[in-house]
């Protein structure tokens, strides 16, 4: 029987980083995925000569010390970095955003004279937010994505009274309304609203909201040298294959069709994983890259789990927010609102009125409704990367937020989809005139859609992530709380206890907890 250093459960974006990052470090590792694809949720799907890729606007993929350890580029990853984003209402007023934030404040200076200085002292407000965060504790470590701040006192007590209480208000507060103190013009608070909740079940004005902005491209502190995102250049299946290439060449394993249905228990001990085949696999760690729900409730008997923990894990909740369509066009579309260079320096294009439309938005989603007015952000990856379409040709992929996994009155059937394009159609049609007109085939991905492709419960593509009903790290024992779980020997290495669901920040750190773990056993 094999016997390996570590087994990595799942062969997404963060499992795949993980387990590379094992095996760069000498340890034997191996990754199993139950579909005959490695990627997880990062899939392209190509159709007459259009790439439909699973992320749905320009993200932030990988770090550049993960890049280079990886070396990814050499096993053909390249990024593309997109360096605009444009604000777009329904009465057709439109606002331009670059990392260049000297030429940001020169657009705002026209729209909103008051909110070009304002911009600048927010995102000065993020940036030290982040770096005080930084100073806690791996073990205290706050996490957007899971919801506020979860240190204990005696570790803020290290940053001192006055930045304690500084960073608890931050990571409590409300994201609206700290956009409605610091800006006045709408369509900016909209816009930036939009992208740090895309694909996240909250309302703009849920507390521990403002903590999402820590993960937004404007307010990263690398922003003027990465752009406000990038496209893997052959969408996202060429991220998956240079990580699985990294990981074959660093001498990790990989295994297709392997479907883990149970973890292996040994005096409480990880040791292992039982395949549906019958097959076991040990090893001396365990890491699941899938998300806390399905790890936990799929893979282990539940008598062997505290029952306090085991509560809060089936109390969690995972449901999709966010669809997405994607449209083949026979040329490029047309958005009288924007300026008329505008394809000269591409960029997502957000579509929201107001903060409190986002709210209306989101309690829709809480009764089971879709959006009646749909929040979208809109993105033309074939401006930026020419291989996703034919020449001349163009994909367009919208994503729409706040839309439920399942309807008030039941599932999604065949005619409540077209229902629900048809009206995306109508919206579409008033930004773009003309766009039926040049499309030639779509796809619709619905959260049980992503679901059964993904394997990810409830459904969510979320570039920022597949956050669910916050899950008090303080029940996970060990090592940081972030990775660890009450069964040592068990890590996790999900989107939820990282930062985004294609960017493998949680595979890296989890891989790192690991090899820290792994040093103290030899030492």
């Amino acid at each position: 029987m094999d016997h390996f250093d570590a087994i990595v459960i799942g062969a997404g974006a963060n499992g795949l980083t993980a387990a590379a990052m094992l095996a760069r470090a000498g340890r034997r590792v191996i990754v199993l995925e139950r579909s005959a694809r490695p990627g997880g949720a990062l899939f392209t799907e190509k159709r007459d000569g259009f790439l439909f890729s699973s992320e749905g606007y320009a993200g932030r993929f990988l770090e550049p010390s993960v890049l280079q350890a990886l070396d990814l580029a050499r096993h053909g990853l390249r990024l593309l970095p997109v360096r605009a984003a444009y604000g777009v209402t329904a009465e057709g007023r439109a606002i331009l955003l670059t990392p260049d934030m000297d030429a940001t404040a020169r657009v705002l200076a026209e729209a909103a004279p008051r909110d070009a200085e304002r911009l600048f002292e927010l995102k000065a407000l993020v940036e030290r937010q982040t770096r005080l965060a930084a100073q806690l504790p791996a073990s205290a470590q706050p996490n957007p994505r899971r919801g506020g701040l979860v240190a204990a006192q005696e570790a803020l007590g290290a940053l001192g009274a006055a930045q304690a209480q500084e960073l608890l208000q931050f990571w409590s507060a409300s994201l609206g309304d700290l956009l409605n103190e610091h800006l006045s013009h709408e369509p900016l608070k909209a816009m930036i609203a939009l992208r740090a909740l895309a694909g996240a079940p909250f309302s703009p004005f849920a507390p521990g909201t403002a903590a999402r902005l820590i993960d937004h491209p404007l307010f990263a502190a690398d922003c003027a040298r990465a752009g406000v995102g990038a496209f893997p250049a052959g969408g996202g299946s060429a991220l998956a294959d240079a990580l699985t290439a990294s990981l074959m060449e660093k001498g990790g394993t990989l295994r297709l069709g392997a479907a883990v249905t149970a973890v292996l228990l040994e005096n409480g001990h990880a040791a292992g994983v039982v395949l549906e085949s019958g097959e076991e696999i040990r090893a001396d760690t365990v890491l699941s890259s899938l998300d806390v729900k399905r790890t936990f409730m799929t893979l282990f008997n539940q008598e062997s789990l505290p029952k306090p923990f085991l509560g809060r894990v089936t109390k969690a909740q995972a449901a999709g927010a966010a669809a997405k369509l994607d449209l083949a066009l026979d040329e490029l579309p047309e958005f009288p609102a924007l300026p008329a260079d505008w394809a000269e320096m591409p960029g997502d294009i957000f579509f929201a009125n107001d903060l409190n439309s986002l709210d209306i938005a989101y309690r829709r989603w809480l009764s089971g409704l879709p959006p009646e007015h749909a929040p979208m952000i809109l993105s033309l990856p074939s401006l930026t990367d020419r291989s996703r379409a034919p020449a001349r040709h163009h994909v367009l992929s919208v994503t729409v937020q706040f839309v439920p996994d399942t309807l008030f009155d039941g599932p999604w059937t065949a005619e409540r989809r077209q229902g629900f394009v048809a009206g995306l159609f109508d919206q579409l049609k008033r930004l773009s005139p003309g766009l039926m007109d040049r499309v030639r085939d779509m796809r619709l991905l619905l959260p049980p859609d992503i679901e059964a492709e993904t394997g990810i419960t409830g459904g969510s593509l979320a570039q920022g992530g597949a956050p669910q009903q916050p899950l008090p790290l303080s029940a996970l024992a060990g090592l940081p709380p972030r990775f660890s779980t009450p069964v040592p020997g068990l890590y996790l290495c999900d989107a939820q206890s990282g930062s985004s669901a294609f960017s493998g920040e949680a595979g890296a750190r989890a891989a790192d907890t690991v090899l820290q773990v792994m040093k103290a056993r030899r030492a």
